[in-house]
């Protein structure tokens, strides 16, 4: 069985490990993928007349994405083992995907989708909410997305 668990930098991302951790066996025959998603900002935007000034400024925010998620994933990654995962069944993978207008949620929902659909995944694993401040909504819109675009996969929203 191959497991996708989307982690963020939000509440929701030890709900979700801890359910994973806890819930799901942790099998010779069970691979997870700790997936986390950086925005970028898309290579047109950077033509502007301002693009020196706004290339300094995106690197530096995708930089420190980057490492804020690289530090997540390595903590999602060990307290998995420590609930009993096998080491050489957990891996992290970081995926890239150009910032939308819209929103930073609908360009992680892209990425994650794009790595459910690509990896072949039989179960995924996500918070309910993640940074998002509309908290009176029953999911977020990272969660309603994956569970819309979700077809043949089980999708596991934890709360």
């Amino acid at each position: 069985m191959k497991v996708l668990l989307a982690v963020s930098v939000s509440d929701a991302t030890p709900k979700a490990v801890e359910f994973l951790g806890k819930s799901l066996a942790a099998g010779e025959d069970v691979e997870v993928t700790v997936l986390h998603v950086v925005e970028t900002l898309p290579a047109h935007f950077l033509v502007l007349p301002q693009r020196e000034k706004l290339r300094g400024v995106a690197d530096t925010l995708s930089e420190v994405s980057r490492e804020s998620g690289a530090k997540l994933l390595e903590e999602v990654r060990d307290r998995l083992v420590a609930d009993g995962w096998n080491a050489d069944h957990v891996q992290t993978k970081t995926i890239e995907v150009d910032a939308l207008p819209e929103s930073q949620h609908v360009s992680a929902a892209a990425g994650i989708t794009r790595e459910m659909k690509e990896g072949a995944y039989d179960v995924v694993v996500l918070g309910r909410r993640g940074t998002s401040a509309a908290e009176g909504n029953f999911v977020g819109s990272v969660a309603q997305h994956i569970l819309r675009e979700a077809r043949g996969v089980t999708v596991c929203v934890v709360d």
